[in-house]
């Protein structure tokens, strides 16, 4: 007579130097954050100067952050694709969905208010918009999600019309450093998409990026008339030098 055991569910495979790294990258992230205004540290400690041959210790924490994001997405997006069943446009819309929500957030940190209330509001508004409900405190069970994502955009909006009213209108800027990311994570997933697991494709889709950014950081490579940055992405930040540090963790992992 044969005996059947109950299946376990599989747990989720995590990739723990990635993790590790990750966490890493993450205090030290915390870290240099608060360097600013301290007196007595080492120079080497803080940011370079723009006409400075040298990179600072806080320099380098935000590309090895990107990178990090790199190695992680060949992995996420395999995960996706296999939940999915291999739905490419269900894992672009969940590509797009992040990016916007970065974004959004970015632009919003870059522009708030150091104030209490405005930072109070716009974290409330963050979490009603893009809240896990399903995971979520069990006083919003019963409450429709479409209705709680509504108010927090709401919310949201209000706060940029209040900034209007004042005669501060929100501005991209240099897009924050979520917006940074976001953008980043756009490009690299979205050819990750288009070359998958083979190596020599993303290798050239990494060549190119890296190409782009040498190009726009050497300004007299090609002459202006041939050659614009603005002609490609008149909004893009960081000049290809973002995806680049991103693809370079993707093409490693």
């Amino acid at each position: 007579m044969m005996t059947t055991h109950p299946s376990t569910p599989t747990a989720s495979k995590r990739i723990a130097t990635i993790d590790v790294m990750r966490a890493i990258i993450m205090l030290l992230m915390l870290f240099v954050n608060d360097i600013p205004g301290v007196d007595g540290l080492p120079h080497w400690l803080g940011h370079a100067e723009t006409e400075e041959d040298m990179l600072g210790f806080s320099d380098i924490v935000f590309p090895g952050f990107l990178f990090c994001v790199g190695m992680s997405i060949p992995f996420a997006m395999q995960s996706r694709l296999r939940k999915t069943a291999g739905n490419v446009l269900g894992v672009l819309r969940h590509v797009l969905d992040r990016t916007v929500a970065l974004v959004v957030m970015g632009l919003f940190t870059l522009n708030a208010c150091k104030t209490g209330l405005f930072m109070l509001l716009m974290t409330v508004g963050f979490f009603l918009v893009w809240l896990n409900y399903d995971k979520g405190p069990a006083m919003l069970k019963g409450v429709p999600q479409k209705v709680l994502k509504g108010l927090g955009i709401a919310l949201l909006f209000a706060i940029m019309l209040h900034y209007d009213a004042i005669g501060k209108p929100f501005h991209t800027g240099w897009w924050g450093i979520l917006g940074l990311i976001g953008w980043a994570y756009l490009v690299s997933a979205v050819l990750y998409l288009l070359t998958r697991s083979r190596l020599r494709y993303t290798l050239c889709a990494w060549g190119a990026v890296v190409l782009l950014c040498i190009i726009n950081a050497q300004g007299g490579i090609i002459p202006e008339q041939y050659f614009s940055r603005n002609i490609f992405l008149p909004f893009w930040p960081g000049g290809w030098t973002h995806p680049a540090l991103v693809m370079s963790g993707m093409v490693a992992s």
